[in-house]
């Protein structure tokens, strides 16, 4: 926790942070986006939860890392994520959902748009997390309700994240969906 600010990072938090969402972890493009991330969520006093490749919690890293949030999904198996997501919702009284929609540190063409359907289907907002590398600036910025379209979410987000700067710009794809991407 106090790694970060030693470093020099600086955590900001635009507006109180509801209790059910989903974070967007945005630019996703170093593996030091993941131990950030959870630090900026420590030093915030939030709780969150993120999906992690299911490798990942293998052997005696599973506890640590459920300790820190983490929810196993294997995305070589095909399942109704979606769905099964908005009643996890529905159960707790409690969740922050951090989500890369990158899905990968690498550059991609477009965002998957699992995060969006998620939160409309919970009928939670979308909240846009950030780490800045050039600015060494971390945390939680717009709260998007997701009223409209994907792509009106979308030009939301590509707005607020102009800006930003991850750990290897050039892997920083485009902010768009699928459809944008292919047209």
């Amino acid at each position: 926790m106090a790694a970060l600010k030693s470093v020099g990072w600086k955590v900001t938090i635009e507006e109180e942070t509801p209790k059910k969402c989903i974070i967007i972890a945005a630019p996703h493009t170093s593996n030091w986006d993941g131990p950030y991330a959870i630090s900026t969520g420590l030093i915030l006093d939030l709780d969150m939860n993120w999906l992690g490749k299911h490798t990942l919690f293998k052997g005696r890293w599973k506890e640590v890392m459920e300790f820190f949030g983490g929810i196993p999904i294997d995305r070589s198996r095909s399942g109704n994520y979606v769905e099964q997501l908005a009643k996890e919702f529905q159960k707790r009284d409690n969740l922050r959902l951090v989500i890369a929609p990158e899905g990968t540190r690498s550059f991609t063409e477009y965002w998957r748009s699992g995060f969006y359907h998620i939160a409309k289907a919970a009928d939670v907002p979308i909240v846009a997390g950030f780490l800045d590398y050039k600015k060494k600036e971390a945390g939680l910025g717009k709260i998007i309700y997701p009223i409209g379209t994907l792509q009106e979410v979308l030009a939301q987000l590509r707005e607020f994240y102009e800006s930003k700067e991850g750990y290897n710009p050039a892997w920083f794809g485009p902010i768009r969906s699928r459809s944008e991407a292919q047209a």
